[in-house]
Parts: C-alpha cells; structure tokens; sequence
C-alpha cells in the first residue's frame, strides 16, 4: 500500500486567490474517485498530487528540503462532489535546453500522466487549468491571428469581416482532379478551404498530383474574380521530417502564392510535438 502523504502533499489553508495572485503555480481541478479500501478522499489525492511532482511510495533519503519546496499541493476537495484542486509549482515543469521555452508535453505528463494509472483511484479526469501569465508567455503560442487573414484577403485590419470556408467534401474518396475543381468551384465565391484531417498523400491522390492542381485552381479563382484566396494543407504525420517535407514542397508548389497557404496538424493525433514542429519551422 502506498504511503500516506496527506500531511506532505496537501494543505487547505492555501487559498485559490492567493495562489493566482502570487503567479508562481499551475492550479488544476479534476473530478476524483478514490477505490474502496484504500486512503480516505484528502489521502487519495494528496497520493494523486505526490505522483504529479516529487512524490514516490517509499521514503527516500534524497529528499531535502528544497525538494518538498517544489510538491504539488492539494488546496481544495469538495468528497460530495468528487472536486480536488492541485497546486503545481511553474518550477515543476520541463523547459526548452535552447531557448528555455515551456514545453506542453511536460505539463501533460505531470497534470495527467502517471496520475492516470494509479490502483488506488477509482477514476479521475482534469476538468480545468489555470496557466499564470508569466508560465504562458513561455510557451510559443498562435504567429497568425484573424488580422493576417484579413490582410491576405485585401480586407480592412479592423472589423474586416466574415472570411467563408469549407472542408471538400467527401473527405476521402475524390480523386486530384475532381477535388481540384471542387476547390475552384467554391473559391469563385468563397475565400478559404481546408484539408479535412484525413486528407493528405493517399494512393488514389498522391501529394504531389493533386497539389499542383489546386495551384492552379487558386491561382484560375483569383484571376477570375479579382480576390485573393487561402488554402490551409494537411502536413500531420508520424515524422517531424515528413510534416517538413510536405510543407516545404507544398510552399514550393504555391511559389509566389506561398504567403497564401496554411499548414494543418491535428494535434489531437498528432500531438504538442507536431504541432510545435510545424509552428518553429513554418514560423511565417
């Protein structure tokens, strides 16, 4: 049986307020169930919060104190309605060696990593976070915003309008040359179009086919109706080097149109580590 660690890892006296006030933790709630025959609610998730930081299931003599300055601390259960809030030390979480950026893998693993495996929980999920603004400005964030779409498409900077776009449709199932003239036939009237998520380098539409065809889609709406036109491409993939090899020859293919593409990762598949690849080597 694991260790009692609700003397180390919890203290109710912090107040939420306070904590968000002082700028230095990353506070999370969750929806917890302790399983029968283990610790009591306080117990179970100050267990939960040792896991998330500095805790292990035996005593160890390396702990000092300046370890136990960086736990995790249990701030507030509500066992009624299965409510624990946790505390996290910013200091917890892994940083960047080349730039000393935040990273969001390391937050995932200490918010919801091990934690999820833990035999004396019934159940738990994290319903809410709290980022202080001096952690969120460590990580890279959205370059792009609504105003770089407005100043593509040739709109007024401010109040520049609804942008109208579309997924093709089906998602699977067209061939380069059809879904080409899809993309053509929407662009006469609307300005943007997106890879669905599944869409990318299949055998009945290989990248490098049906690219070009949109190419010249784009460039035929253009011309045709006098506005610019976006295309956001699909580059997820297992591979970081693949994603850069998609971006770099679909930025090839678009030349002088290239400001004109976005690039799309599902990060939901694809995860932080995809989509921070795409957002450090597309950065523009």
């Amino acid at each position: 049986m694991a260790l009692d660690q609700s003397n180390r890892y919890s203290d109710l006296s912090l107040k939420e307020e306070d904590l968000i006030k002082g700028g230095n933790h990353v506070l999370c709630a969750y929806i917890m169930k302790p399983k029968q025959g283990f610790f009591d609610y306080l117990g179970t998730a100050a267990h939960f919060a040792a896991e998330s930081s500095t805790g292990t299931n035996v005593e160890v003599c390396t702990t000092d104190d300046f370890t136990k300055g960086v736990d995790a601390l249990v701030y507030e259960i509500d066992e009624e309605k299965e409510i624990m809030k946790i505390a996290y030390p910013v200091d917890l979480f892994d940083r960047n060696m080349i730039d000393g950026r935040a990273m969001i893998v390391s937050f995932l693993t200490l918010a919801i990593g091990n934690n999820q495996g833990m035999g004396d929980i019934e159940y738990s999920k994290m319903m809410d976070f709290y980022v202080p603004p001096r952690y969120l400005r460590l990580f890279d964030g959205p370059n792009k915003n609504i105003v770089d779409m407005w100043r593509i498409l040739g709109r007024p900077l401010v109040n520049g309008g609804m942008v109208v776009g579309t997924i093709i449709k089906p998602k699977l199932g067209l061939r380069p040359e059809p879904f080409a003239d899809a993309c053509y036939q929407f662009w006469l009237g609307g300005d943007f179009i997106k890879n669905d998520e599944p869409q990318g380098n299949q055998v009945f539409a290989p990248t490098r086919k049906i690219i070009p065809l949109i190419v010249d889609a784009m460039k035929r709406a253009q011309d045709e109706t006098g506005e610019a036109k976006i295309f956001s491409a699909n580059i997820t993939a297992d591979d970081p080097f693949e994603m850069i090899r998609r971006g770099e020859y679909i930025l090839e293919e678009f030349g002088e149109f290239g400001h004109h593409v976005a690039f799309l990762v599902d990060g939901y598949v694809g995860g932080p580590t995809a989509i921070t690849t795409c957002r450090r080597y597309f950065a523009n």
